[in-house]
C-alpha cells in the first residue's frame, strides 16, 4: 500500500511515517505546509490540523484518493465539506484511533441505556499543547451517550450559579504536561456510581491505527466510514 501523510512533520504525523514503514507499506509522500505533486498513492492519512482540510480534500478528490482523517476540531463548515467528499472518495474519520477507547464508545452507550436516570460526567485530560477542547473523543462520548438516550445538554464546565438541568452532560477538559490521553465517564445516582475511562500510554496506538484504518479503507467504494466500520461493532 503506497500512503501519504498529511502533516507529516508534527509529532503525531512523524509516528504516522514510523507506522506506515513498520507495517510493510511505502511512504510516498510526506506534506507538511505546502501541497505539491505527490507520488501516485493508495491512501492519505491526515494528521494536519482542522485548516488543511481545504487543500486535502482537493488534493484526494483529484486523484481519487480515500482519506483517513485522524484530526479533530473541525469547524461545522470544515465538516461539511468532509461529508460532501465521502460521496465522492472513501473518507474515514475519527476522533481516536485506539481500540480500547472504541471498546469504551461501546460499553459507554451500554451504560447510558441501562443507568438512563443517572447524572452524567466527562472528564478529559490531554498534554498541554492540545488545542481544542473539549477533546473531539470527549464529544464522541457525548454521541454515544446520545445514541442511547437522544439529545442531550452538554455543559462545558460550570461557574457561578450551575444546578443541573434535565438532560445535561457535564464535559471538562483538564491540560498539563505531556498526558497522552485520558477520558473518564461517570453515571451517578445517589446509590451509587459507574465510571469507565481508557487512558493512552503511547502516543503511537494512534498512529498504527490510522494505519490499520487505512489498510480497511482504501478497498472500500465511496462512503463515510468510521473505526467502528473497521471493528465491524
Amino acid at each position: 500500500m503506497r500512503v501519504i501523510v498529511w502533516g507529516a512533520s508534527g509529532q503525531m504525523g512523524r509516528l504516522a511515517c514510523q507506522a506506515v514503514i513498520e507495517r510493510g507499506h511505502e511512504l510516498v509522500g510526506r506534506v507538511t505546509q505546502t501541497v505539491c505533486e505527490l507520488a501516485p498513492a493508495d491512501v492519505i492519512i491526515d494528521f494536519s490540523t482542522p485548516d488543511c482540510i481545504a487543500p486535502l480534500l482537493d488534493y484526494a478528490l483529484a486523484k481519487h484518493l480515500p482519506v483517513v482523517i485522524a484530526t479533530t476540531g473541525h469547524s461545522r463548515e470544515q465538516q461539511a465539506s468532509i461529508d460532501k467528499a465521502s460521496g465522492e472518495i472513501p473518507i474515514l474519520q475519527a476522533a481516536n484511533f485506539s481500540l480500547g477507547m472504541n471498546l469504551l464508545l461501546v460499553l459507554v452507550e451500554q451504560a447510558a441505556r441501562i443507568m438512563r436516570d443517572s447524572d452524567i460526567e466527562i472528564i478529559e485530560t490531554h498534554h498541554r499543547r492540545k488545542r481544542d477542547a473539549p477533546s473531539g473523543s470527549a464529544k464522541e462520548l457525548v454521541a454515544a451517550v446520545e445514541r442511547a438516550l437522544g439529545a442531550m445538554q452538554p455543559t462545558y464546565g460550570r461557574s457561578g450559579v450551575a444546578p443541573r438541568r434535565p438532560q445535561e452532560i457535564g464535559v471538562h477538559a483538564i491540560r498539563g504536561g505531556d498526558i497522552v490521553g485520558k477520558h473518564e465517564i461517570s453515571f451517578i445516582t445517589d446509590k451509587e456510581t459507574l465510571t469507565l475511562s481508557h487512558a493512552a500510554h503511547d502516543r503511537s496506538v494512534y498512529a498504527v491505527g490510522a494505519v490499520k484504518a487505512a489498510e480497511y479503507l482504501y478497498r472500500q467504494p465511496p462512503g463515510y466510514y468510521t473505526v467502528r466500520s473497521l471493528l465491524g461493532i
